[in-house]
């Protein structure tokens, strides 16, 4: 069973994925901490691996990064606020095309 924080960070991170890539995601890996069951919620980001349909073309590159971009800004907010340097709850990834 998963850690509702980490739960939630995923699935945020996924959902946000599938809008701005529709259907290219075909696969969704957590790795690191949160495979080995060693996820700390409020010290440990979320790494995961994503498995794509395809490449991607230099459009949805873009929309790619503001999919990392933009999972990452609530963590940033609350380490500014608490004057804290580790990003927490961050979501770090690889992208790779599925193989046929």
């Amino acid at each position: 069973m998963l850690d509702p924080t980490l739960a939630r960070g995923a699935t945020s991170y996924l959902r946000l994925a599938d809008r701005l890539l529709p259907g290219r995601v075909c696969g969704f890996y957590l790795v690191g901490s949160a495979a080995l069951g060693a996820f700390r919620p409020g010290r440990s980001d979320i790494d995961f691996v994503v498995v794509l349909d395809g490449t991607l073309d230099r459009s949805e590159l873009r929309r790619l990064r503001a999919v990392h971009l933009g999972s990452g800004l609530r963590s940033s907010v609350r380490a500014i606020a608490s004057g804290d340097l580790a990003l927490p709850g961050t979501c770090n990834g690889v992208y790779v095309p599925r193989r046929s």
